[in-house]
């Protein structure tokens, strides 16, 4: 936790050093934050700019507390994984390691720190569900499915496409025999009643104001043509956006560690069920998302990915 800490300082200083002029997303909070309101732009939901404007109420309007509020996102949501990975992996080595192996990726480890707002709260708060997710799995107290709750509202208040993670994860877990056991649906209810909660305001505010999700999905990823070339540019697309978004890290660990991609053995899976299980979820939730994405290819003729769009699909890549 010390070594993330030291990155994120080190990012820090070496922003505040080279350059006190924002970026688009930098500049877009420091013009929405001078006001509190339930909603923006419907195009990004405002918990970044909620959070914009309480540390800039509490420490005031200037470049570098936006620039330090952005990094102590990154860190919180670094140690969540970190935390995570002690769950799944029970290892502490073995943690950081999979923590750290964002960093090789241009995604995570270089976009933030020249660019980007919405996408670094994103990052985070994934990371937080994969935490709460895997708290739910390993103890099952309602305290865990009410916060993993909490986290899914905060993480589609962050971005809309947070609850692609979510339906995925949740999918995987049910479809894995040993941990769909150990689920209590009334606790579950109780995770839905809080997200729900809390996303009402906000949701409240956009269908006053006639917004529809589909329309904007529609115009983001350009879905607006149709036939086979079309669905053929959006798989193409989509499978770029993936192999681009793991690359570094992907390469590197192929490389290195290229037995580890064969399928375990029956006596490992005897010895280490949870391992087994475990790999089993992680590597579900990653083909629902993909699934899901690609079905707005099949269904909507979307034709345009970008690799900053697959952070709630790859997020367990590294686990």
């Amino acid at each position: 936790i010390l070594l993330l800490l030291r990155y994120c300082l080190a990012h820090l200083a070496t922003r505040l050093a080279l350059s006190p002029v924002f970026s688009l997303d930098e500049a877009e909070q420091m013009l929405f934050a001078q006001d509190l309101s339930l909603g923006y732009r419907f195009r990004h939901p405002p918990l970044i700019t909620w959070i914009t404007w309480t540390t800039q109420y509490l420490f005031g309007l200037s470049g570098g507390v936006l620039f330090a509020m952005k990094y102590v996102v990154m860190f919180l949501g670094f140690v969540a994984l970190f935390e995570a990975g002690r769950i799944v992996l029970r290892d502490n080595a073995l943690a950081a390691c999979a923590t750290f192996a964002f960093m090789m990726t241009f995604t995570v480890g270089y976009y933030p720190h020249v660019d980007l707002m919405h996408t670094v709260l994103l990052m985070s708060l994934l990371c937080a569900a994969v935490l709460m997710l895997a708290r739910v799995v390993a103890y099952g107290r309602w305290s865990d499915y009410a916060l993993f709750g909490a986290v899914t509202a905060a993480g589609i208040l962050a971005k809309y496409i947070f609850g692609v993670f979510t339906v995925a994860a949740i999918a995987a877990v049910l479809l894995t025999p040993a941990f769909r056991l150990r689920l209590d649906w009334r606790y579950g209810l109780l995770a839905l009643v809080v997200a729900l909660a809390l996303l009402a305001p906000y949701a409240w505010w956009a269908m006053t104001l006639d917004y529809s999700l589909t329309e904007l999905a529609s115009t983001v990823t350009k879905s607006d043509a149709s036939g086979l070339s079309a669905r053929l540019e959006g798989t193409a697309s989509l499978a770029l956006s993936l192999l681009e978004f793991s690359l570094p890290f992907l390469a590197v660990f192929v490389a290195i560690f290229a037995p580890a991609l064969l399928p375990a053995t029956p006596d490992r899976e005897v010895a280490d069920a949870d391992a087994v299980a475990w790999s089993r979820v992680l590597g579900l939730t990653m083909a629902f998302g993909i699934a899901m994405m690609f079905g707005s290819v099949l269904i909507m003729g979307a034709s345009e990915f970008k690799a900053r769009w697959m952070h709630q699909i790859l997020v367990t890549l590294p686990l």
